[in-house]
């Protein structure tokens, strides 16, 4: 019983070191690690079961049941095992990126419809179901207006984004021109055209991720295996290996490599492939 109070002294002690530092850290424009924000989620569910354990053995006091003495062992082994994750992590925070976007001015929404459509938009922005959000209609029907309403109204009313940019596409569409002027808008420098394919090769891996130096590892880890080919097709190659070894489950590994067998543009059985 001793065991089971000092072990879990020592380990609220690490919880509230470790949220005194990321306080003081968040007051420097800092934000937690996602590890960091898991283990504390973590701490707290092991933290309340350990206590409602400690209650228990004080209730029985002498007449401490064989289940209970193993749920104490087992407990008091997880908590130390989560007390030495806390102590391995490197860092507990990342740099926030700083929020910009440019307020732009709007005008009064008229119609319960278009007001429809901005809450309609503004739930599917804020939700993590969609992914692309189109709006569009006939000439004169209030697209723009009721973008720029979606434009202001995050650097408004909340922190969830760090950027909010705003790109007119030409007519006709130059994807070129329009990646550069995204590039520049989120303060990006694309100058190099293998830089403009790495990017299209990890964004598809990295759905979900939403830490920078991950993704920074991810575009060097592809950037290291385009190095590590010769010859023409060394890009593709090295970008064609970055995504199979991103296939974690080795099934899927299997059907990429096997897709590899058959001729250019052969429509292939999803069947056959399985």
């Amino acid at each position: 019983m001793k065991n089971l109070e000092r072990v879990l002294q020592e380990f609220n002690s690490q919880k509230e070191d470790i949220e005194a530092t990321l306080k003081a850290e968040g007051d420097r424009g800092k934000k937690p690690r996602t590890e960091v924000k898991n283990w504390l989620q973590n701490v707290q569910r092991i933290n309340s079961k350990a206590q409602s354990i400690e209650q228990e053995v004080k209730k029985r006091k002498y007449f401490l049941c064989a289940r209970l003495g193993k749920d104490v062992d087992a407990k008091i082994q997880e908590m130390k095992d989560c007390h030495q994750k806390g102590c391995s992590f490197i860092s507990l925070v990342i740099d926030a990126p700083p929020s910009s976007g440019l307020i732009l001015p709007t005008t009064t929404l008229v119609g319960e419809n278009t007001k429809k459509i901005v809450k309609k938009v503004w739930e599917d922005l804020m939700g993590d179901k969609v992914t692309k959000i189109g709006v569009w209609g006939m000439g004169g029907f209030g697209k723009t207006a009721i973008m720029r309403h979606i434009n202001n109204r995050p650097q408004e009313e909340t922190n969830e984004f760090s950027d909010v940019i705003w790109v007119t596409v030409s007519q006709p569409l130059d994807l070129v021109k329009l990646q550069a002027e995204i590039a520049m808008a989120l303060k990006l420098s694309l100058t190099e055209d293998e830089d403009k394919l790495a990017i299209f090769t990890v964004v598809g891996c990295m759905r979900g991720v939403d830490e920078i130096h991950e993704w920074r590892n991810a575009l060097n880890e592809l950037r290291g295996l385009v190095r590590s080919f010769s010859g023409i097709n060394a890009d593709v190659l090295g970008r064609l290996e970055f995504s199979y070894l991103r296939l974690k489950d080795k099934k899927v590994q299997h059907c990429f490599l096997y897709c590899a067998l058959y001729p250019e543009d052969f429509a292939i059985s999803k069947d056959e492939l399985i």
